[in-house]
């Protein structure tokens, strides 16, 4: 079993994006590594065509690279901004 890192660097920014728009969509927020695991999956499936176990693990990595990814992003903002 081989975990492919492109596909995680595909599968973690379109996942980040497409939690932030629902949780604009006024997902609640405690439910956004809910929905990130789930579209993290369903992102490695799409762009692998495939339904292996390697595949979930994949997309489970990716969902959880970013949240992560996010958090970051949001931490980054707030020192910038001076908060």
């Amino acid at each position: 079993m081989e975990l492919d890192l492109q596909i995680i660097a595909i599968v973690a920014p379109i996942t980040v994006g497409i939690v932030k728009a629902l949780t604009m969509a006024k997902l609640p927020s405690n439910w956004a590594p809910m929905v990130a695991l789930a579209v993290g999956i369903a992102v490695a499936f799409a762009v692998t065509q495939s339904f292996t176990p390697t595949v979930w693990i994949t997309g489970i990595i990716a969902a959880l690279t970013s949240q992560g990814l996010y958090d970051q992003i949001t931490k980054a903002k707030e020192v910038i901004a001076g908060k």
